[in-house]
């Protein structure tokens, strides 16, 4: 894909809807796990409910039972774009979503499955995997759809910093805070960390690298809520290692 970033094509638009209905929009990314491909995204987008509270985030009181997901597949010239809808429940109206296995909704990350057929889209942790250490200040980009609006068809990169002890949980929970401002339909970004220059996880140091090195840091789950606009604008990011310890949930 000359001149796209290929991060780019990982990240997609998210809209739910009931029936044929859409209710809100969001993000959603790809994720490969054992030879498998799911869709990564926040528990709120799929339930319709708020992940702590459990109270309907629509006054209409609507659940999704679908989605449908833009996708961008790399071409030999170009890209080519489509989308695909998929059932996130079923007849009875129970998830087709895999949740925490310890934390539940509590941790408001799911990974929907995939069909076989999914194989060829860009997954994050394919292309995400260098060890850059991770600490507060360090730069951020939250990779989404602000209002449901990217930039043709690829997500808006919305820089952040990393405003809490990535080494640290908050409240139990394997979750860090960034220093930025979003807003609705970021929810279910990846957040990642693109630098030619850092420490590395094995104490090493790179200066000035003529390669680009990027590290998934995990998924974003919307802002701490502000009482003012004069508030300082926070949001929370579930740590990467929870995609693997959803995974381990599946069914």
């Amino acid at each position: 894909m000359t001149g796209v970033d290929i991060l780019s094509a990982a990240s997609a638009k998210l809209t739910m809807f009931f029936n044929d209905t859409p209710l809100s929009t969001g993000t959603c990314f790809f994720w490969r796990h054992e030879r498998h491909i799911y869709l990564i995204t926040n528990w709120h987008n799929f339930s319709g409910r708020d992940n702590l509270t459990g109270e309907h985030l629509s006054q209409t009181l609507a659940e999704p039972n679908n989605i449908e997901c833009s996708v961008v597949l790399p071409a030999a010239v170009g890209v080519d774009f489509g989308k695909f809808r998929a059932k996130i429940v079923d007849e009875e109206n129970n998830p087709l979503w895999i949740e925490h296995p310890i934390f539940g909704r509590n941790v408001d990350v799911v990974a929907l499955p995939l069909p076989d057929s999914m194989n060829k889209v860009v997954c994050v942790n394919d292309k995400a995997r260098d060890t850059v250490r991770l600490g507060v200040g360090v730069d951020v980009f939250i990779l989404g759809y602000p209002l449901g609006i990217g930039v043709e068809n690829f997500p808006r990169w919305k820089r952040g910093t990393i405003a809490s002890e990535p080494e640290m949980d908050i409240d139990g929970k394997p979750l860090l805070y960034v220093d930025t401002a979003t807003t609705k339909g970021m929810s279910g970004s990846p957040v990642i960390v693109r630098t030619n220059s850092g420490s590395m996880d094995d104490g090493s140091v790179v200066m000035a690298s003529t390669r680009v090195m990027t590290r998934f840091v995990g998924i974003y789950s919307g802002r701490i809520a502000p009482r003012s606009g004069l508030d300082a604008q926070i949001g929370r990011v579930w740590k990467g290692k929870v995609i693997d310890e959803v995974l381990l949930n599946r069914r």
